[in-house]
């Protein structure tokens, strides 16, 4: 009986601990809400330029009087080709460093490599600086071409090495070590047990960073940088001229999301059938996927050496490169110390903005991963929810920006498109947790009477939660760094002040503007990697405990 208590104690004690922390931090959505101006009236006249603007975008107005005889279609065709040999290079060959930095800094193929640490703190310590501060740099010491394809390398290079020493030290390095231990090289042993096996991950992590890249240039006109977005910034007063770039924009991400459903679900194996043909390996039927993958490998491979025979008409600033490096670590605080809040407001409105527009993002997430997987609802309300996510996925940030700003403050607008741009990662990977969970562990729950919500709310949730957790973590950190870069619309003040540095020469007083948001990063990425290996710190500090225990009583 009194074990019965205890248990019951325990329990109502754990469901306290969970209401009070939830009780907790809706307190403090609520708060940051009110900060954020949340409450504020709607312009009803806003509404209704809104639903002009929306009603304009279908127009496809396709002759602009600053172009006179010249066709909207094809000036954005033009751009668009700029910004896929951009995207292309940068991203191939961002990916392919990315590959190499991680396999070199993955510490469970590496054991106790000193080299592995070194990278890893590097990689670590550029993640911490805001990609602002470094496509503002590139702008200034690059030439138009060589800006956008180092800004596309720069980024891809950064965050798929993360992805990938993620696929990395989640394998299981058991045959590894075996092949090793054999006398079979590394990195033959990895590529035969962990690349191989992992191929799939690796494939859809790439193209998913292609189509971020692709998404993201049409950010990057409001900066400057050429390419569709920077038509995109041109007209984005004049709705009647921006449904042509945005359609390209569609039909970019639209294709690259058929190609992935595709690869998924029938690309990425031969195709096997019973017959009596001894030469079936050798027919097209067989060899299908493969031709198509090479296919496409092949168009990819040329324009990644167009955009190469483009990147050598570029031109880079030397003098202004030195200049920069020689000063930046000369920390001026001079500004700071003079009116620190005034220059470091904007990170309290940031860690706001993050706050309320995660907070919405995970649950709305959590309930529409349900709705798009075909796994737990039916094939026509998941493939709606899928394409729906593709049309939420392809319009420009930039766009819902100006569509929200129309009825709503400046401040709010910015803090919703967050919670889209965080959102839409979400589903998408909370949808691929759902997707990998068994077909026959949900046929035996289903004939446990258990309906598909059910299932959904108290095995595969559970379950997921400290992968969703973790998801959580990294996407606060990526919604951080969109709320820096997302600034240069409204109400963020970081990018300009950067900027009008950077243009007086003023380098030293750069990185303690950045200071805040620098430490912040780092701190997120220790939590991220906490949460990632709570299991392991756990069985350290019992062990550590264990020790401490025996030698107090000399055992």
């Amino acid at each position: 009986m009194s074990n019965q208590n205890s248990f019951s104690k325990k329990i109502r004690k754990k469901n306290f601990k969970k209401i009070f922390l939830f009780s907790v931090s809706l307190i403090i959505l609520l708060f940051f809400m009110i900060e954020l101006d949340f409450f504020s009236p709607i312009y009803l006249s806003g509404l209704r330029r809104f639903g002009f603007y929306i009603s304009d975008l279908f127009k496809f107005k396709s002759e602009h009087p600053d172009l006179p005889g010249r066709s909207l279609w094809l000036w954005n065709l033009k751009y668009l080709w700029i910004t896929l040999k951009s995207v292309t290079g940068g991203t191939v060959l961002g990916i392919i460093l990315a590959f190499f930095t991680s396999y070199f800094s993955s510490t469970n193929i590496h054991l106790g490599r000193k080299r592995t640490y070194v990278i890893k703190f590097i990689l670590v310590f550029f993640r911490a600086f805001p990609i602002v501060m470094f496509i503002l740099l590139f702008k200034a010491i690059f030439s138009a071409f060589l800006a956008a394809f180092a800004i596309f390398f720069w980024s891809t290079w950064l965050w798929m090495h993360k992805y990938f020493m993620e696929i990395i030290e989640s394998s299981n390095t058991k045959y590894f070590w075996i092949d090793v231990n054999l006398g079979k090289g590394k990195f033959k042993s990895f590529y035969k047990n962990i690349l191989l096996v992992n191929k799939n991950r690796y494939a859809m992590n790439s193209l998913l960073s292609y189509e971020s890249n692709v998404r993201w240039s049409s950010v990057l006109g409001t900066i400057g940088i050429i390419g569709i977005g920077f038509i995109i910034d041109y007209n984005r007063n004049d709705f009647v001229y921006l449904g042509i770039s945005l359609f390209y924009i569609f039909l970019v991400v639209f294709s690259i999301e058929i190609f992935m459903f595709l690869y998924n679900k029938y690309l990425k194996e031969f195709i096997y059938k019973k017959t009596k043909n001894i030469n079936y390996n050798r027919t097209f039927i067989y060899n299908r996927n493969r031709i198509i993958l090479i296919i496409i490998k092949t168009i990819i491979t040329i324009v990644f050496i167009l955009s190469l025979v483009d990147l050598l008409k570029e031109t880079i600033n030397i003098r202004l490169l030195k200049n920069y490096t020689q000063n930046f670590f000369i920390f001026d605080f001079t500004d700071i110390s003079q009116d620190p809040m005034f220059y470091y407001r904007d990170y309290l409105v940031i860690f706001m903005k993050t706050y309320v527009s995660l907070y919405f993002a995970t649950f709305f997430s959590i309930l529409y991963a349900f709705l798009m997987s075909e796994k737990v609802s039916k094939s026509f309300i998941a493939i709606f929810f899928k394409g729906l996510l593709v049309i939420i996925k392809s319009i420009p940030v930039s766009v819902y920006f100006l569509l929200f700003n129309t009825f709503l403050e400046g401040i709010t607008a910015i803090t919703i498109v967050l919670f889209l741009a965080a959102f839409r990662s979400l589903a998408k990977h909370i949808n691929s947790k759902i997707n990998s969970y068994s077909d026959s562990e949900l046929k035996l729950y289903i004939s446990l009477g258990l309906t598909k919500w059910q299932i959904y709310k108290k095995r595969i949730l559970p379950e997921a939660l400290k992968d969703i957790l973790s998801l959580v973590v990294f996407e606060f950190e990526n919604t951080s760094r969109n709320g820096v870069s997302y600034g240069v619309f409204a109400t963020i003040t970081i990018t300009s002040k950067i900027s009008f540095y950077q243009d007086r020469g003023l380098y030293n007083r750069i990185f303690p503007l950045l200071l805040p948001i620098f430490l912040f990063f780092i701190v997120l990425e220790i939590t991220y990697w906490a949460i990632k290996n709570r299991d392991k710190l756990w069985k350290f500090k019992n062990n550590l405990l264990k020790k401490e225990f025996l030698r107090k009583n000399n055992l």
